[in-house]
């Protein structure tokens, strides 16, 4: 990309902005156009030919400092073959500087340049440290007379009037340079060597804890879920102008959503399209759907080739069929087959998208100076600020689980990380608000019985019988028995799942619902335990006997032993049932961002009642040698996320059409609903936009610069650049 395309582009984006991030983007083309320069990082060629450029100045430094260590020996000898002593000069060099000390310093100085010329920080540093020059100025302006002689070189005691009279600061370091050729030289090699210490001591501070991999995307794209909203874009984009309108509409979406959702799952698009026009759309007139303005053979096709657009590609395909074969649970060529290829398809194009994003924001890490500045001292990673932005962009254009993406990657990079990782130190204001917005109760306290049943116990549920003012309201209590076979059993059934449950767990207790997640509609609509425990109920009130404890504990155990129900009997036998009550487990993946795969704990009562707690312990790859070893060696904190939620089975819709099904009378039952109120949203969506454009202090950014230190000279080099 040429400068004139680039800033060409970026000048259209500022006159038509379409989103804040868009709208800034713009703001710093143009602030960069203003001072001549444009980041060349985005211009292949010329990020080569500067690498190029930057290497042979280098090698050039390198020979030169050879040359003059072999011009001092042969001077040497010459004076002493002339019986005369040399007169050393400031240009001579020794065996050290010109073979060891350059050679080194000079390549260190070299991967300097090079990060700078891959990364658009080059601005900031050359703010910070012209922020940094401009305070040292002013000390020495206010310092005495007797200091001011040691910057200006001045007689001791010499009035500071007469000493301004002189050479500015500037020319007197010029001059310096000038007449110290060596000295500067040496100072800058060693400066280089010294600094690329300082880089990897200062990632093994308490407060860069965790930095590494804070900046990772928590979003896996149809890693868990398949997400249809690829087909309800393709399907926008093949619609053409006729859609314009329906774009930003949620209901809409929502509903298109639905159809590519059942495509995915493995329907026809005739089909889905029959069920989305029965509920949602209207026959026109004329012959369209009066909602879109489109005949149903346009639609039809439209979906169609979008529906063709959702597939993972040649290679995904071919992967997920080897894999699918090894691995896959359904008979081979059978519709849950297909559905598997498909759904192994997309995981393995998203994961490989995932581990790039890994790669990318790891180095980012590591060499930008704004990530290193950002997170130690507010605890915030600008990889991190740019997966938000992007997901508050997408909210903005009505995107389903936009919102929910972006906090999402709140919690994973504002909290799980830096406290798994075991970052110290204070963070920015605003990460204690949207804390409050995702969590209950206290966040990030160590995870034994005594905080769990404080903590979790702070989720209550209101029982509401009759409506209108003859409505009566009770508190559902959560027995402290129960919160504490809650904790023994999560922390037994995390510690069976392959990644080492120790002491140094800490809890977070995450809002049943919300833009953290919905985690009652999980429990309440996903758990496989749902379609065995339903019906098992209901087919024990028909019989018309008392349906009791041993009777539901007999039925699920019969249910277990075919395993294909996806659930699990925590309990041991009879005798455990009764001491501790009738728990159930089952692992499946759940719709909110941030956990993906969860586990649901299920306490059941013979009334149709459930005292169900989410719980997911946050890794990623546990069983894969290599992620599992890195992350035990960078994050050596487990962080374990809890919900829990009292719902009613036998109170749903789907009941109420079991019951018809069988001949069962209509039944009026309480309602169970959460009494905790959720932060409002818009705050929410604010103080996150907070987050994801807090900036570095311009001083912290040029003394991480120095700490890293791939080099001063690379420093001046951005400086000269900017100027």
């Amino acid at each position: 990309m040429s400068k004139d395309s680039y800033l060409s582009r970026y000048n259209e984006m500022l006159a038509q902005p379409k989103s804040a991030s868009q709208a800034k983007a713009a703001q710093d083309a143009q602030k960069r156009q203003e001072q001549g320069g444009y980041p060349y990082f985005l211009d292949v060629r010329q990020g080569a030919q500067n690498m190029a450029d930057d290497f042979k100045a280098r090698q050039a430094n390198v020979t030169e400092a050879q040359r003059k260590y072999k011009e001092t020996q042969v001077k040497k000898q010459l004076a002493e073959s002339m019986g005369q002593p040399y007169a050393s000069t400031s240009n001579d060099r020794n065996f050290f500087e010109g073979n060891l000390l350059s050679p080194v310093g000079q390549s260190i100085g070299f991967l300097g340049d090079t990060a700078f010329r891959a990364l658009p920080f080059d601005e900031e540093i050359a703010q910070g440290m012209g922020y940094l020059g401009g305070k040292a100025k002013e000390a020495a302006d206010n310092t005495t007379p007797a200091m001011m002689s040691m910057f200006t070189g001045a007689p001791m005691g010499m009035p500071v009037s007469v000493v301004q009279q002189g050479d500015s600061y500037g020319e007197k370091i010029d001059t310096f340079v000038e007449e110290n050729p060596r000295l500067v030289e040496n100072l800058e090699n060693i400066g280089n060597i010294a600094t690329a210490g300082f880089a990897a001591k200062r990632m093994f501070r308490p407060e860069q804890f965790g930095r590494s991999l804070s900046g990772v995307s928590n979003w896996i794209k149809d890693f868990y879920n398949l997400d249809p909203t690829e087909g309800r874009k393709s399907f926008l984009t093949l619609s053409g102008k006729k859609l314009q309108d329906k774009k930003r509409n949620p209901q809409f979406n929502a509903s298109l959503d639905n159809v590519f959702s059942e495509l995915i799952e493995g329907e026809t698009p005739e089909y889905a399209l029959k069920k989305f026009f029965d509920k949602n759309l209207v026959d026109g007139d004329d012959g369209t759907i009066s909602q879109l303005g489109m005949t149903p053979e346009e639609i039809t096709l439209n979906v169609t080739k979008a529906a063709d657009k959702t597939k993972a590609g040649w290679l995904y395909q071919k992967l997920s069929e080897k894999y699918t074969e090894a691995n896959g649970k359904a008979k081979e060529g059978s519709k849950r087959n297909k559905r598997e290829i498909f759904a192994n398809a997309k995981r393995i194009k998203g994961l490989v998208g995932f581990l790039g994003d890994l790669g990318v924001t790891t180095l980012q890490s590591f060499f930008d100076p704004r990530a290193i500045a950002l997170y130690g001292k507010d605890g915030i990673s600008p990889a991190a600020q740019r997966h938000i932005n992007k997901a508050l962009d997408a909210m903005e254009r009505g995107e389903s689980k936009a919102a929910e993406q972006a906090m999402g990657q709140f919690i994973y990079s504002g909290n799980h990380i830096p406290e798994q990782g075991g970052r110290v130190g204070e963070v920015n204001p605003v990460i204690k608000e949207l804390r409050d917005a995702a969590f209950v109760g206290d966040a990030n306290v160590p995870y034994n019985e005594k905080n769990f049943i404080e903590q979790v116990g702070k989720l209550k549920t209101d029982e509401i019988t009759g409506t209108g003012e003859g409505a009566t309201k009770r508190k559902v209590t959560t027995t402290q028995k129960d919160l504490k076979n809650a904790h023994d059993l999560i922390k037994q059934i995390w510690s069976n799942a392959g990644t080492p449950f120790g002491d140094n767990a800490k809890l977070v207790v995450k809002r049943p619902t919300g833009i953290s997640g919905d985690h009652k509609g999980d429990l309440v609509r996903k758990h496989p335990a749902l379609k065995t425990l339903r019906p098992l109920l209901l087919d024990i009130q028909k019989t018309g006997k008392p349906v009791t404890l041993k009777k539901v504990y007999e039925g699920l155990l019969a249910a277990q032993s075919k395993n294909s129900k996806g659930f699990k009997i925590l309990n041991k036998d009879w005798e455990d049932v009764q001491k501790r009550g009738l728990w159930l487990s089952s692992g499946f993946a759940g719709g909110a961002v941030t956990e993906g795969g969860i586990n649901g704990l299920f306490k059941v009562l013979p009334n149709g009642r459930v005292k169900g707690f989410m719980s997911d312990l946050h890794n990623f790859g546990e069983h894969f040698p290599i992620i599992k070893q890195y992350q035990q060696t960078t994050l050596p904190n487990n962080m374990v996320a809890v919900s829990m939620v009292d719902f009613d089975m036998l109170g749903t819709k789907y009941a109420m059409e079991g019951r018809a099904k069988r001949g069962l009378p209509e039944e009026s039952r309480p309602q169970l609903t959460s009494d905790i109120t959720n932060p409002n949203e818009t705050e929410t969506i604010a103080n996150l936009k907070k987050y994801a454009n807090t900036k570095a202090n311009l001083a912290d950014t040029a003394l991480a610069a120095g700490e890293r230190g791939l080099l001063t000279g690379a420093m001046i080099d951005s400086r000269e650049e900017e100027e």
